[in-house]
């Protein structure tokens, strides 16, 4: 609530009126004259459109009875996007489970129904969602009697149902779901269409549903489809359905979809520029490809910003240097078969001379250690080198960029000093942090990325890096104070240190994440990766967990001590550890505590009580 009294937070106020508020606050000279301002700047429509964009939907709600003017605009926001079809087609009728059938219905006719009403909320609706109804966690099919009591009653039967929808997300878990999309789609301005048919719909419908989808003459510009079925069944209708929609731009694609078929139709988009997830099917044989197997790809997608690959480091490769797309800037790989320095290099510097432009790298590698975890480490597998990375520092574009596998890679800091120099624009770098595969020996000897590293980073990214994620190593011997560093790492939002363990006094660890992080930086610990592959499939936790926890309490300690110095620095009071070895002491600063020497005995107490204690 701002001076005036009126509620900055449309969900924290009443319906009354804005005018009687401005009333009531407005007394007289300066303070009405400011009043008046504000209450006239947000009768601006633009200006209201801006505050309901911020609002939920109870907020908007509530705005929608303040007025005739905040009403029209409030409700354009509150039906914008529905995540539920069923919110529209209760406005005809009431709609409950029929148990029996195990299908939504219409509990009563709609005969009667006020069809004008249900016209203007329609009209509003711009992106339609059906994952089945998430208040009763259902995914309940909608009768078809409830669409053919909506199309038998419905004065006008040529118009579109929702005549302003340019997104629908349809999520088909049956024959009957999936073939209900095709009437919403009747005469539609859609231009982003997602549809996921998953196992439960026959092999018929499904290719009915594509046929369907050519039919309806759409104007699509985005076309996400995840289909459970071989690129076999419906091959020659989404080829057809491609040649059809010339305006794509993007499509998303199931793995393994990338038949000669569907790739030829892909080829004729002039204006397709990002292309998600698939392989090219049956690369390695001549025999299905003709015997310039490559050559049909040549100067394909050479139009193409974005493209999300399955395939092999070499075919990946291949595919690039034969289109040469001098536009693309996101590339995203997947490989599910081990994968080698070398493959790694050439792949790299097919990028670096193929796409000059590129921005976002990610490059996901899932060997087959990590798939089956029971085979054991060191079987057949083999670390990556930063070497490998060293063409990629010829793209000097550079802004994001993560390699993820099973083992570890390790950095000194020579390597993050040529990171820095080759990619001064870079705000998030992650390579490897939750590998599955960790060397089995606690020596100083093994070679490992330790956590001084971030002193490195600090230095050479200390404005531009925003996001670290990293496996490091703790030697507890090496985390020592570096006096003047004063946050030098001023940038960074996030550290994520993955699958690390944190060894030794944890106190020695705050202290020196308390130098390095600036105090809004987040840390934590995320091991998806290895929680999936590992962690689950053994009957030991491998410590992920465990970790996880103490790095909570790490964060937690780190916060605190940056509270607890901003509001000493606030008060132009001196550090409390300035000018000493913080990591030497046992003591953590408690928020609040300001004597210095009272501060050393009750750290002591505070170290033994607030569960971060040594391992």
């Amino acid at each position: 609530m701002d001076k005036t009294g009126i509620p900055l937070m449309l969900g924290q106020g009443s319906a009354t009126s804005l005018a009687t508020r401005v009333e009531q606050v407005g007394s007289s000279g300066e303070k009405e004259n400011v009043v008046t301002l504000r209450h006239s700047a947000i009768q601006i429509p633009e200006i209201l459109t801006a505050i309901f964009e911020q609002c939920d939907n109870s907020g908007r709600a509530v705005a929608a009875r303040v007025s005739h003017q905040w009403s029209i605009l409030a409700l354009a926001e509150l039906w914008r996007c529905i995540q539920n079809i069923l919110d529209l087609f209760r406005i005809l009728g009431p709609i409950e489970i029929d148990y029996e059938l195990d299908e939504y219905m219409f509990s009563e006719s709609i005969a009667g129904a006020d069809w004008d009403r249900f016209d203007a909320y329609a009209r509003r609706v711009r992106y339609v969602r059906w994952y089945g109804d998430q208040r009763h966690g259902s995914s309940t099919p909608i009768s078809d009697k409830v669409f053919g009591q909506i199309y038998i009653h419905r004065p006008d039967h040529h118009s579109p149902l929702m005549p302003n929808v340019t997104t629908i997300d349809w999520y088909a878990t049956s024959d009957v779901t999936a073939m209900q999309l095709l009437p919403l789609l009747h005469s539609s301005p859609v231009k982003d269409l997602t549809l996921t048919l998953y196992e439960w719909c026959t092999e018929k419908v499904v290719e009915a549903v594509i046929r369907g989808l050519t039919k309806r003459n759409l104007n699509l510009v985005r076309l996400g489809l995840d289909v459970k079925y071989p690129a076999s069944v419906i091959s020659k209708p989404l080829s057809e359905l491609y040649q059809q929609q010339k305006s794509l731009r993007s499509i998303d694609l199931p793995p393994f979809y990338g038949t000669k078929e569907i790739v030829a139709a892909l080829g004729g988009l002039e204006s397709l520029e990002e292309m998600g997830s698939w392989e090219i099917q049956n690369l390695d044989f001549r025999e299905n490809w003709g015997a310039n197997h490559w050559g049909f790809l040549e100067d394909t997608f050479r139009s193409l910003t974005r493209f999300e690959m399955d395939n092999s480091f070499q075919e990946a490769a291949e595919i690039i240097r034969f289109n040469t797309p001098t536009r693309l800037s996101h590339i995203r790989l997947q490989i599910y078969q081990q994968a080698t320095n070398y493959q790694l290099k050439y792949f790299l510097s097919v990028l670096a001379t193929c796409c000059p432009l590129l921005k976002k790298l990610e490059l996901h590698l899932y060997t087959r250690p990590a798939l089956f975890p029971d085979e054991g480490p060191n079987s057949g597998q083999e670390t990556l080198l930063f070497e490998s990375l060293q063409p990629l520092l010829r793209c000097a574009e550079v802004e994001f960029f993560e390699i993820v596998h099973n083992r570890p890679m390790i950095l000194f800091e020579q390597n993050v000093a040529a990171m820095a120099a080759a990619w001064p624009r870079l705000s998030t770098l992650s390579i490897t942090p939750d590998p599955t595969d960790l060397p089995t020996s606690d020596s100083n000897d093994t070679p490992t990325t330790p956590l001084s590293i971030l002193h490195a980073f600090s230095q050479h990214f200390p404005t531009s890096l925003k996001r670290l994620c990293l496996f490091m190593k703790i030697h507890p011997t090496e985390l020592k104070r570096s006096r003047g560093l004063s946050h030098r790492f001023s940038g960074l939002k996030q550290l994520n240190v993955g699958r690390t363990i944190p060894k030794g006094d944890l106190m020695h660890i705050v202290g020196f994440l308390c130098d390095i992080c600036p105090p809004d930086a987040d840390v934590f610990a995320e091991s998806e990766w290895a929680t999936r592959f590992v962690a689950l499939s053994l009957d030991e936790d491998n410590g992920i967990t465990g970790a996880q926890e103490k790095w909570e309490k790490i964060a937690k300690k780190v916060k605190e001590i940056h509270q607890w110095e901003g509001g000493r620095r606030a008060r132009g009071a001196q550090s409390w550890y300035q000018g000493s070895d913080r990591c030497g002491q046992a003591a953590v600063p408690i928020c609040g505590t300001t004597d210095p020497e009272s501060l050393a005995a009750s750290l002591s107490h505070e170290g033994n009580s607030s569960g971060i204690e040594s391992l």
